[in-house]
């Protein structure tokens, strides 16, 4: 399979559509992620960016905590991971408040 492109996200109209954690990416689409606004998280090979994408509950603390689009360089190539809490590279497990529907 190739690379999500930057040509299939503008044809999904959603990165979210075009792209699935573990999915390839194009080097451009991460740099268009990292230059909108200043990331949470940047390191050597990781980039998560810088406006929530929702909040999910943490089991670790106890507490609701926001999500970002994360992408990781493995091997010279770029991966979607998912949106993640920051610092991580795996997406959280999605559990609805009670009383919620």
């Amino acid at each position: 399979m190739h690379p999500v492109s930057y040509a299939d996200w503008e044809a999904a109209g959603s990165f979210d559509k075009a792209a699935k954690p573990g999915d390839e990416v194009e080097e451009r689409i991460v740099d268009e992620f990292l230059n909108c606004l200043p990331p949470v998280s940047q390191s050597m090979g990781f980039v998560q960016c810088g406006e929530p994408f929702s909040h999910e509950y943490d089991p670790e603390t106890g507490r609701w905590r926001a999500t970002f689009a994360t992408f990781q360089k493995q091997g010279g190539v770029w991966h979607y991971c998912g949106n993640c809490f920051a610092g991580k590279v795996t997406e959280p497990m999605k559990i609805r408040a009670k009383g919620v529907l």
